[in-house]
């Protein structure tokens, strides 16, 4: 009879993980706010690229994207174009939000394998509503779908490990993976500890090392996998972000010898585990410093949790500690920067699924230990659902946005004849959303070349040393004295980047006073002497 229940019950679950996975995307989608600089700057090539310019890295920003999503951008782009630039980028987040229902899925899937549908809801739930990739539910870049690539390899990969799999897993796998060749620079990587994964798991269960030899289906499976990732990263990926990795050598560089990686790794170790805490925290980034304390806690929360998880699910456990060791690796021999958070994005869904199979089998052991009943199970369980609902719901306020329309749109209707100046890090928004007819002063030239477009156009002392040149506000204010009046646009970074800026205008041309504000963004009026 309580089995009954439970399955009748299990349906409901689901639709409710649904239905809040849904909320999210609708709410994130639903925040009409113009694309932000690394948006605009991917949006740009987009929408004015064509299929010929597939192979090549791409012609504006240093911007690069994967295979998969740059041809599917490009026709989303396409799509929405009937609509200007808003139906633009309304169609390419839609693109972004269905990796996230893709990545919500798949998690829900691969960790019902091995867990209660309820255990299953929370983990779709906190792989969308966690705070920190929720910021990138609906961006206009590709981390979501490295995110969707990883999820969705999992969960083929956990499936062609069992003992049942046959040629209709095989399909899935490859299928898969074809998706995470396509969709993901971090194709090789997730592709190499898929295969392993699989090969660690037949061969635990058959007690044979070389078990998965046994099975050459399987093994043409895995090895063709690895060699298409391999095959795309030399064929695209790795000519396609020339330009990207040498404009930015500050992100992307690591040290030349292997000595120096290994120092600057294990120096690095603590942001990197802070970088993997605030993928799954409730509390996203609001601790943006990293601590030693707390990131070795979340280690050793790591550990415990790849202990629990090898009990209930030998994959889940297989899958996630390799995709950690070769993270590690890849970083130790220079493919992988500790820079932001957004290139481990990747890892979220895995370490999601890890931790919520670890808690299942964790209050398993200790209902056993205490008799806790299941509904004390299932509320531990909700509640944390709950908790993360009600955290991300608050954190939607906080996604990263430049409201740079309302202010072009304001000095063109005060003084419409007064030209436009915009700070570098909003131009790529402000060509995009200007209106009609408005004047520009001072624009970079967005091509991209292999110093990068800061540094082309004069702003930048160079890609090692990305400060601005002293001369460069001197004489950009200069350049201002042929117009009697005119309007100044800042991104708010930081007073460092506006006041040096402000103090020029001021000293070579005029009073400049500020006019108006929106989120992200402030408008100056100047007016010559």
């Amino acid at each position: 009879m309580a089995e009954r229940q439970a399955k009748a019950g299990r349906p409901i679950i689901g639709w409710i993980a649904a239905g809040l996975v849904c909320l999210f995307l609708l709410l994130t989608l639903a925040q009409i706010r113009d694309p932000w600089g690394d948006e605009a700057m991917l949006v740009t090539n987009l929408a004015h690229e064509g299929a010929a310019a597939l192979f090549r890295p791409m012609a504006y920003y240093d911007q690069a994207t994967p295979l998969g999503h740059r041809l599917l951008g490009m026709v989303m782009a396409g799509l929405g174009g009937s609509g200007g630039i808003i139906g633009t980028v309304l169609a390419l987040r839609l693109l972004t939000a269905a990796a996230a229902a893709l990545v919500a899925v798949s998690v829900y899937r691969t960790v019902r394998m091995s867990s209660t549908a309820l255990f299953a809801a929370v983990a779709a739930v906190i792989a969308v509503a966690a705070p920190m990739p929720l910021r990138y539910v609906t961006e206009i870049k590709h981390y979501e779908f490295e995110a969707a690539s990883a999820a969705l390899l999992m969960l083929a990969a956990a499936a062609l490990a069992r003992d049942a799999a046959g040629r209709r897993e095989i399909l899935f796998y490859l299928a898969a993976a074809l998706f995470a060749c396509l969709f993901s620079f971090t194709a090789p990587i997730l592709l190499a500890v898929s295969a392993a994964a699989v090969a660690l798991t037949v061969a635990l269960r058959r007690r044979a090392l070389l078990a998965v030899l046994g099975q050459p289906r399987l093994l043409v499976a895995l090895v063709a996998g690895v060699a298409i990732a391999l095959l795309l990263y030399l064929g695209y990926s790795r000519p396609v972000t020339v330009h990207q990795l040498s404009a930015y050598p500050v992100a992307y560089e690591v040290p030349a010898s292997f000595g120096g990686r290994a120092s600057w790794m294990v120096a690095g170790l603590p942001k990197l585990l802070h970088m993997w805490l605030i993928l799954v925290a409730p509390w996203g980034d609001m601790i943006r410093q990293h601590s030693v304390a707390l990131s070795g806690a979340f280690g050793l929360v790591l550990i415990v949790a790849l202990a629990l998880a090898a009990r209930r699910a030998p994959f889940v456990g297989a899958f996630t500690g390799l995709l950690m060791l070769a993270v590690l690796a890849a970083i130790l021999i220079g493919v992988i920067p500790i820079t932001s958070t957004r290139h481990f994005l990747f890892l979220q869904p895995v370490l999601v699924v890890l931790l919520v199979v670890a808690l299942a089998e964790l209050l398993a052991l200790v209902g056993a230990r205490i008799r806790l009943p299941q509904a004390g199970v299932a509320l531990v369980a909700v509640v944390i659902a709950l908790g993360y609902v009600a955290l991300g719901l608050s954190s939607l306020r906080t996604l990263k946005v430049q409201a740079i329309a309302p202010l072009l749109a304001k000095a063109r209707s005060e003084s419409p004849d007064a030209p436009v100046w915009v700070h570098s890090a909003g131009q790529p928004t402000a060509r995009l959303v200007r209106p009609d007819g408005q004047r520009f002063i001072g624009k970079l030239d967005p091509r991209s070349v292999p110093q990068g477009w800061h540094v082309a156009a004069g702003e930048w002392t160079s890609p090692h040393d990305q400060t601005v040149r002293t001369d460069y506000y001197r004489q950009t204010a200069e350049s201002f004295r042929p117009y009697p009046e005119l309007w100044m646009v800042f991104v708010d970074r930081s007073d460092e980047e506006r006041e040096p800026m402000l103090n020029a205008v001021t000293a070579a041309y005029g009073r400049c006073t500020q006019s108006g504000r929106d989120i992200g963004a402030t408008l100056y009026r100047c007016t010559r002497r």
